[in-house]
């Protein structure tokens, strides 16, 4: 989640510069980075903290793909439909539902 104005203005300004064309292709090319890191690692190939590097490129490319279609930096309309996947989560494993919720 974007934590700050500061980091808003960051993934808007990227967009802005790179355009919305750009910013999508980078979110492509960073997800298809996480797939291959993870292979490489179940193969032995690479150690994990390559994998946790690619992670956090995706959480920051998501970051930027949120910032890009919610158009708002106070308005998460992720979160809505975040809880609600989890929860559809926790329902599967028959958990009981977690004290997540949903704050603007």
């Amino acid at each position: 989640m974007v934590n700050t104005m500061d980091e808003y203005e960051v993934y808007r300004k990227a967009i802005e510069e790179w355009g919305e064309d750009g910013a999508i292709s980078a979110f492509h090319e960073e997800v298809g980075e996480l797939m291959t890191a993870m292979s490489h690692f179940r193969r032995g190939r690479i150690p994990i903290e390559e994998v946790i590097e690619e992670i956090v490129d995706v959480k920051i490319a998501i970051e930027m793909m949120r910032v890009l279609f919610d158009k708002s930096p106070d308005f998460d309309v992720s979160s809505d439909i975040y809880v609600k996947k989890f929860w559809k989560i926790e329902d599967t494993l028959h958990i009981k539902h977690s004290s997540l919720v949903c704050v603007r």
